[in-house]
């Protein structure tokens, strides 16, 4: 079994799979959450907020942080429900890539990693430059560079 090297220890492809993929659940439904505002109290709006989020099926051990992570999120925000949809590795590229063509994408899903250039030169990437500096609790140049440096699009920014 292939192991990474980082973080200060090695994992195994799967462990780091996993991570990566708590790591993007994680980031992905904090970003629904939004700030808070004055007003409240009686005849407060209760509306809950729909969210789609996507994500390629692999062993079980991810998908089980997938349906945990989005279970509690959703006990800590009932304002927001997680719509989920996922599809074998081998097909997820095409489900998702057809939902673009269709007008009916998910709000946020994980993008494989071979992918990340070939979709963004289709156009269905959002680049987040522009959010990650302005959010000064970011440390970009601190993040792991064999994890981050495959995920800039052009390589040079």
């Amino acid at each position: 079994m292939k192991e990474i090297q980082g973080l200060g220890g090695k994992f195994s492809r799967r462990q780091f799979l996993t991570l990566t993929g708590g790591v993007v659940t994680t980031t992905v439904l904090a970003s629904c959450v939004a700030t808070e505002q004055g007003g409240g109290g009686a005849g407060a709006d209760t509306a809950v907020t729909e969210f789609s989020f996507a994500w390629w099926t692999g062993g079980e051990g991810a998908n089980k942080l997938f349906e945990e992570s989005i279970d509690h999120f959703e006990e800590k925000h009932p304002e927001y429900s997680i719509n989920r949809i996922s599809a074998p590795y081998g097909e997820f590229g095409t489900k998702i890539l057809t939902m673009y063509g269709s007008g009916n994408a998910p709000d946020a899903h994980g993008v494989p990693w071979g992918t990340v250039w070939s979709w963004a030169n289709k156009g269905v990437l959002l680049d987040l430059t522009p959010f990650v500096e302005a959010d000064n609790t970011i440390d970009w140049e601190g993040m792991w560079p064999a994890v981050t440096g495959g995920c800039r699009f052009p390589a040079d920014k």
